[in-house]
């Protein structure tokens, strides 16, 4: 019996064997599928800002000790992205999309990295994500159908932003998006339908202003088309659309222009005490940037801390004496401080630098008034108008200097301009009254 036996254990044990470096094989096979091929991607370190430098090294460090994690390879793709190193960037996605399929932002910002450089590979990319993200977030569809647009595919495009406008019916840049299409395809009552609502929302008001001008110019109505052209160029740059993955981006960028960039965000949104704490935090880091030092003064003035922005811009100067912004700012301090000569050689140098800076100008053409140089002034009016027509404040200098020689009715024409721009402009209400002009 001991004989017949034996063979049967000697099978077992060589199939388990068998079995065990099946095993072994397999396991290996997967690990092997799992453990990225390749070193987490770098930069020419010694090029970058030092605070992006120490950024990408700790990122870096940490996909080293977890390979395997998406979000660690997410992470230094998203800081390599934000400090626009995209090559390196897309590694990374493309390494976190392998880790973690089903995370929608990893094809996203795949999608993001090509946009410029490759659409057609970023399309693909895009849909991807829109399909992992469902009818929300929208942000990824609403890119979607920017880069359907961006290829001429009209239809791809609409469909997208009729499915945002479904689950978000007061998506205005959807809205606006379905307007282009509509006028594109000459349906220009489905285009203004969708236009009007979006021009009464400060993320699409000023580009919806400019569609609804080509509209009216291409039915014909030229006194309407100019009359939009103008409500246009009064409103500011259109805000950007809430998206959660870009601003998740943002907040990784580092070093000196990024913060630079964040404080100059912060004085746009009138908050200059937010930004004059960054920028002294700026400067006392980077004492040679010039550019941060013109903010402060800048961030300093809208505070109302005359001589502390005087301070700062002087040095800005010190630093870079031919810098147009600095010059500018350094005019607007002694013109507070009613140095109009002082005021007037920074606004000549700020007009040499730029020949067209309409601001620079027009506050020349006040200091000027100030010193009795009447025709100069009106020179300079003139020219803050031609440089910028929709510069209602110019148009209203000009015209009070006019009407004051007796010329009444060019005076008239100038501030009916203003109030097209400016309806609600009290100064130059009352001057059109006083000019007697209807």
């Amino acid at each position: 019996m001991a004989h017949a036996t034996e063979p049967r254990r000697g099978w077992r044990r060589a199939a388990l064997a068998a079995g065990c470096v099946a095993l072994a094989f397999g396991s290996l096979i997967l690990w092997r599928s799992i453990v990225p091929t390749s070193e987490p991607p770098s930069a020419a370190m010694e090029t970058l800002d030092p605070a992006v430098a120490r950024a990408i090294t700790a990122a870096r460090m940490e996909v080293r000790k977890a390979p395997r994690r998406a979000a660690a390879w997410g992470k230094l793709g998203m800081i390599f992205l934000a400090h626009d190193l995209r090559a390196e960037a897309n590694r990374c996605f493309a390494e976190a999309e392998r880790l973690d399929s089903h995370e929608p932002r990893w094809p996203y910002y795949q999608a993001v990295t090509l946009s410029a450089g490759h659409p057609a590979a970023a399309i693909p990319k895009m849909q991807r994500a829109t399909e992992l993200g469902g009818a929300s977030p929208t942000n990824p569809r609403l890119r979607l159908a920017e880069l359907f647009l961006d290829s001429g595919k009209l239809e791809q495009a609409a469909e997208c932003y009729r499915v945002v406008v479904h689950a978000e019916p007061r998506n205005t840049v959807a809205a606006l998006g379905l307007a282009r299409i509509f006028f594109a395809q000459d349906k220009l009552d489905d285009a203004l339908a969708h236009a009007r609502p979006a021009a009464e929302d400060v993320h699409t008001a000023k580009a919806s202003r400019q569609l609804l001008a080509q509209i009216a110019e291409r039915r014909g109505n030229r006194e309407e088309a100019a009359a939009e052209l103008r409500r246009a160029s009064a409103l500011p740059d259109d805000a950007p659309w809430p998206d959660p993955f870009a601003e998740e981006v943002a907040r990784l960028a580092t070093g000196r222009q990024a913060r630079i960039s964040r404080a100059d965000q912060l004085l746009g949104a009138n908050r200059p005490a937010e930004a004059a704490v960054l920028l002294r935090q700026i400067t006392d880091e980077y004492p040679e940037s010039d550019w941060a030092w013109m903010l402060l003064g800048r961030a300093l003035l809208m505070s109302r801390n005359v001589a502390g922005a005087e301070r700062a811009l002087q040095h800005a100067e010190r630093l870079a004496p031919n810098t147009v912004g600095t010059q500018y700012h350094l005019g607007v301090v002694a013109l507070v401080k009613k140095d109009y000569e002082n005021a007037a050689e920074h606004f000549e140098k700020a007009v040499q630098l730029q020949p067209d800076f309409a601001a620079a100008h027009c506050n020349l053409g006040r200091c000027l008034m100030q010193r009795g140089n009447r025709l100069l002034a009106e020179a300079q009016f003139r020219a803050a108008v031609r440089s910028q027509p929709d510069y209602a404040e110019a148009h209203t200098e000009l015209a009070e200097l006019l009407a004051s020689d007796g010329r009444k009715g060019e005076a008239a024409e100038h501030l009916r301009h203003a109030l097209a721009l400016r309806p609600s402009d009290p100064r130059a209400s009352k001057l059109l009254e006083q000019v007697g002009q209807p």
